[in-house]
């Protein structure tokens, strides 16, 4: 089993995804496509835009959970805040990108509510709040969007079974909860928060669908114009676009040595707690930044909804005049032959990552090399990946079908899939198998009869999240399906340049949907452990 194990990971991961670096690498070997790169001229605005969202998207991110967790952990608010962040890790980057347009926007409801109460003009102002060419309304979409996946690592670091007693230890001595957070969690959260904390820096320098909806367009980020250059009819434009892929690869491995040196340094000049116990402090600050987060997600979800019913609604006012159904109906068999196509990719992209999870967790080798092969997906530019796969598909007709997306989609499900699912496989009691396996029971049988149904709560989160990230795939989906392969997500994405938004809400609220349901539905699963208790 463990042969097959490993045939299965090397055919389907680890063997694609090398060739794909390799074939996404080639073209950018030649010295003349970084200087075709660089003669450009969008090429260095796109850059400062890229780097302005995702290094002030990825700081404000860190900054506000970190906040969020020194103010709320050890109170009651932590536990209801932590229980809040499934629904919003489930929102698609794509439909959250949309909602927070219909927030934002001139025309947006904040200003609608503005001008309704003060008496305003009857026209949407002039104002500059989403594309605008700095790439700041994308650096609030990516710090609001990424808070919610910083704080669920946060989460999971602090129930650790080592700082319960290190602080009940600390709080004995005096220590007020601020100065235990600084000189016990602090030290010990950062360095385990590097490998998240990648993950968000590497997407939100490559990120392109959110980058479409509320980015900058003219130029639009690096990333985005990127992916322009590769559809480009012009074959001469693809040796700049992977040398652009691969500066963004070498830029995020640039910011995160950055990081890892200031981190060295800050441990450095501070190493020893200066023995002021300090005072307890309300949670006032980190309690409101948590309520404005909820009311944001919530006003996204809600405007979301209003607009996918909306008849007539003239500016500035706060409610549609009416609600109608034009918007599904004129939908119609399009919209659901994406939304049958959404969730038949979803689920057969998730059962291919949990099957593979689970086998490489019971089976596989506990080795770096694929754990580092694992990570990779997420650490490099969705850009460089999917174009080398693409490259590696072409040459054998595979583009274009639900099974090449499927297989595409596989890179980034199986990496999520694997992280939500391996705390919960590797604290499960070894005994219960090994009893198993005494009453003459072979390891597969122990782990289909005992093991998996014990871990059924984990594996149906895995799998929720599974479903979220295959719901939420945009350039795997569009590109390996060759433009043939649609989706809510595509759909709506391509809305948002400029489509009907009451159409472009349907899209983005049955995105939403989908995977909020698959959150809803393993969460009520009951606990295999408390069934006969």
């Amino acid at each position: 089993m463990a042969q097959l194990t490993l045939a299965l990971f090397s055919l389907l991961f680890a063997l694609p995804l090398l060739a794909a670096l390799v074939l996404a690498l080639l073209p950018a070997l030649s010295p003349a496509a970084f200087a075709s790169l660089w003669a450009q001229a969008q090429f260095l605005p796109a850059l400062g835009s890229s780097l302005v969202s995702a290094l002030l998207g990825t700081t404000t991110a860190l900054l506000l959970s970190l906040t969020l967790a020194r103010g709320l952990y050890l109170s009651r608010a932590w536990p209801r805040l932590c229980s809040h962040l499934s629904p919003m890790l489930a929102l698609p980057h794509a439909a959250f990108a949309i909602g927070l347009v219909f927030l934002i926007a001139p025309g947006g409801w904040l200003v609608r509510a503005f001008a309704s109460l003060a008496g305003t003009p009857a026209f949407a102002p002039d104002w500059i709040t989403v594309n605008d060419p700095w790439g700041l309304a994308l650096a609030l979409a990516l710090c609001l969007k990424e808070t919610p996946f910083l704080l669920w690592n946060i989460a999971l670091l602090l129930a650790r079974p080592e700082i319960a007693p290190q602080t009940q230890v600390a709080a004995s001595l005096g220590y007020a909860s601020q100065k235990i957070w600084r000189w016990i969690i602090l030290p010990q959260l950062l360095p385990r928060l590097a490998w998240p904390l990648c993950a968000v820096l590497a997407y939100s320098l490559t990120v392109i669908d959110m980058a479409i909806v509320i980015g900058p367009t003219t130029p639009p980020t690096l990333a985005v114009l990127l992916w322009q250059w590769l559809q480009d009819a012009d074959p001469q434009l693809a040796a700049p676009a992977m040398a652009g892929s691969w500066l963004l690869a070498i830029l995020t491995g640039v910011f995160l040595l950055a990081g890892a040196g200031l981190w060295r340094l800050w441990g450095a000049r501070t190493r020893m707690p200066d023995g002021v116990r300090g005072h307890r402090a309300p949670p006032g600050l980190a309690a409101a930044l948590a309520t404005s987060l909820l009311a944001v997600y919530l006003a996204v979800l809600l405007l979301t909804l209003l607009w996918s019913f909306a008849g007539l609604w003239l500016f500035p006012e706060p409610w549609p005049q009416s609600f109608t159904l034009a918007a599904w109906q004129n939908s119609g068999d399009t919209l659901t032959a994406n939304l049958v196509t959404s969730v038949c990719l979803a689920i057969a992209s998730t059962v291919a990552a949990l099957t593979l999870a689970l086998l490489w967790l019971e089976y596989g080798p506990a080795h770096r090399l694929g754990h580092s092969l694992l990570l990779a997906p997420l650490l490099l530019p969705q850009v460089l990946l999917v174009a080398g796969l693409y490259r590696l598909a072409l040459p054998w007709q595979w583009e274009g079908s639900l099974v090449t997306v499927v297989w595409a989609q596989l890179f980034w499900v199986f990496p999520y899939v694997m992280i939500v699912l391996a705390p919960a496989y590797r604290r499960f009691d070894a005994r219960y198998l090994t009893l198993a396996q005494a009453l003459g029971h072979t390891r597969l049988s122990a782990c289909w009869r005992i093991k998996w149904p014990m871990l059924a709560r984990p594996i149906a989160a895995a799998a929720a999240v599974g479903v979220a990230v295959s719901v939420a795939q945009y350039l795997p989906t569009l590109y390996l399906g060759a433009g043939r392969i649609s989706t809510l997500t595509t759909e709506a994405v391509a809305l948002s340049a400029g489509g009907n938004r009451r159409v472009m809400a349907v899209y983005a609220l049955l995105a939403t949907l989908l995977p909020l349901l698959a959150f809803m539905l393993a969460r009520a699963l009951p606990d295999p452990e408390k069934r006969h208790a």
